[in-house]
């Protein structure tokens, strides 16, 4: 059963390379539903054609359609989506920085159409692929000097074009929206008092909490406390 995979933009790709590949292996064999047999790698099952804007800084891939793992035999089968430069046997991986790539996916029959990211929250992959907790951790806190301050005691701050954010409110604060998203855009907040609360969930100071903005939606990502 084919499931249709939502194209995206992934921002702050650092990689130079003029053209770039995903390519898609599965991690174990398995035979679908219709009775395909979809072998795992080395041998990429499927790539798509991604589009970089070296000057905006972001990888652009396109929607495709891939096949569901959850109704196969066996059903807990997954992907891994890897970046390459290129196509071709030439191909090298690559990776964005700290961003390697969707890893260790399942692919479920329903919804029909859905996108990466909401694979990775439905597989409990709390922060982007490639990243252990502890690294994300030590980059939330290693980007402290080039953070934004949320303005103090405001429930809708604005997220506009950027990523990591610190907290400094004075009283309790309960942040109901992040205003001015893309859709996509992936953002960490360093709870750095002890007023806060995030879509009515209070952490405790010195908690890095990642979101995700997607379809219209905010999504935690996962949390980690120093």
């Amino acid at each position: 059963m084919l499931i249709t995979i939502q194209g995206d933009t992934i921002p702050n790709w650092q990689p130079l390379n003029p053209t770039v590949e995903m390519r898609i292996f599965a991690n174990d064999a398995f035979v679908t539903d219709e009775g395909v047999l979809i072998q795992p790698g080395p041998l990429f099952y499927q790539a798509v054609e991604c589009t970089p804007n070296l000057t905006l800084k972001t990888l652009a891939y396109p929607t495709f359609t891939i096949e569901a793992t959850t109704n196969g035999t066996p059903n807990n089968q997954t992907y891994s989506f890897l970046f390459y430069s290129g196509p071709g046997v030439n191909g090298r991986p690559i990776n964005g920085g700290q961003f390697v790539g969707f890893q260790n996916l399942p692919v479920p029959f329903a919804p029909t159409t859905t996108t990466l990211a909401a694979l990775e929250i439905s597989a409990g992959q709390f922060f982007p692929p490639g990243w252990s907790i502890d690294e994300a951790l030590i980059s939330a806190l290693q980007a402290q000097q080039s953070s934004v301050t949320f303005p103090a005691n405001n429930p809708t701050p604005s997220v506009f074009n950027r990523e990591n954010f610190i907290t400094a409110n004075t009283q309790t604060t309960n942040y109901t929206n992040f205003l001015n998203p893309y859709n996509g855009q992936r953002i960490e907040i360093l709870v750095n008092d002890i007023f806060t609360s995030i879509f009515g969930t209070q952490f405790n100071q010195g908690t890095v909490v990642g979101l995700r903005f997607d379809l219209g939606q905010w999504y935690f990502t996962g949390f980690q406390t120093n």
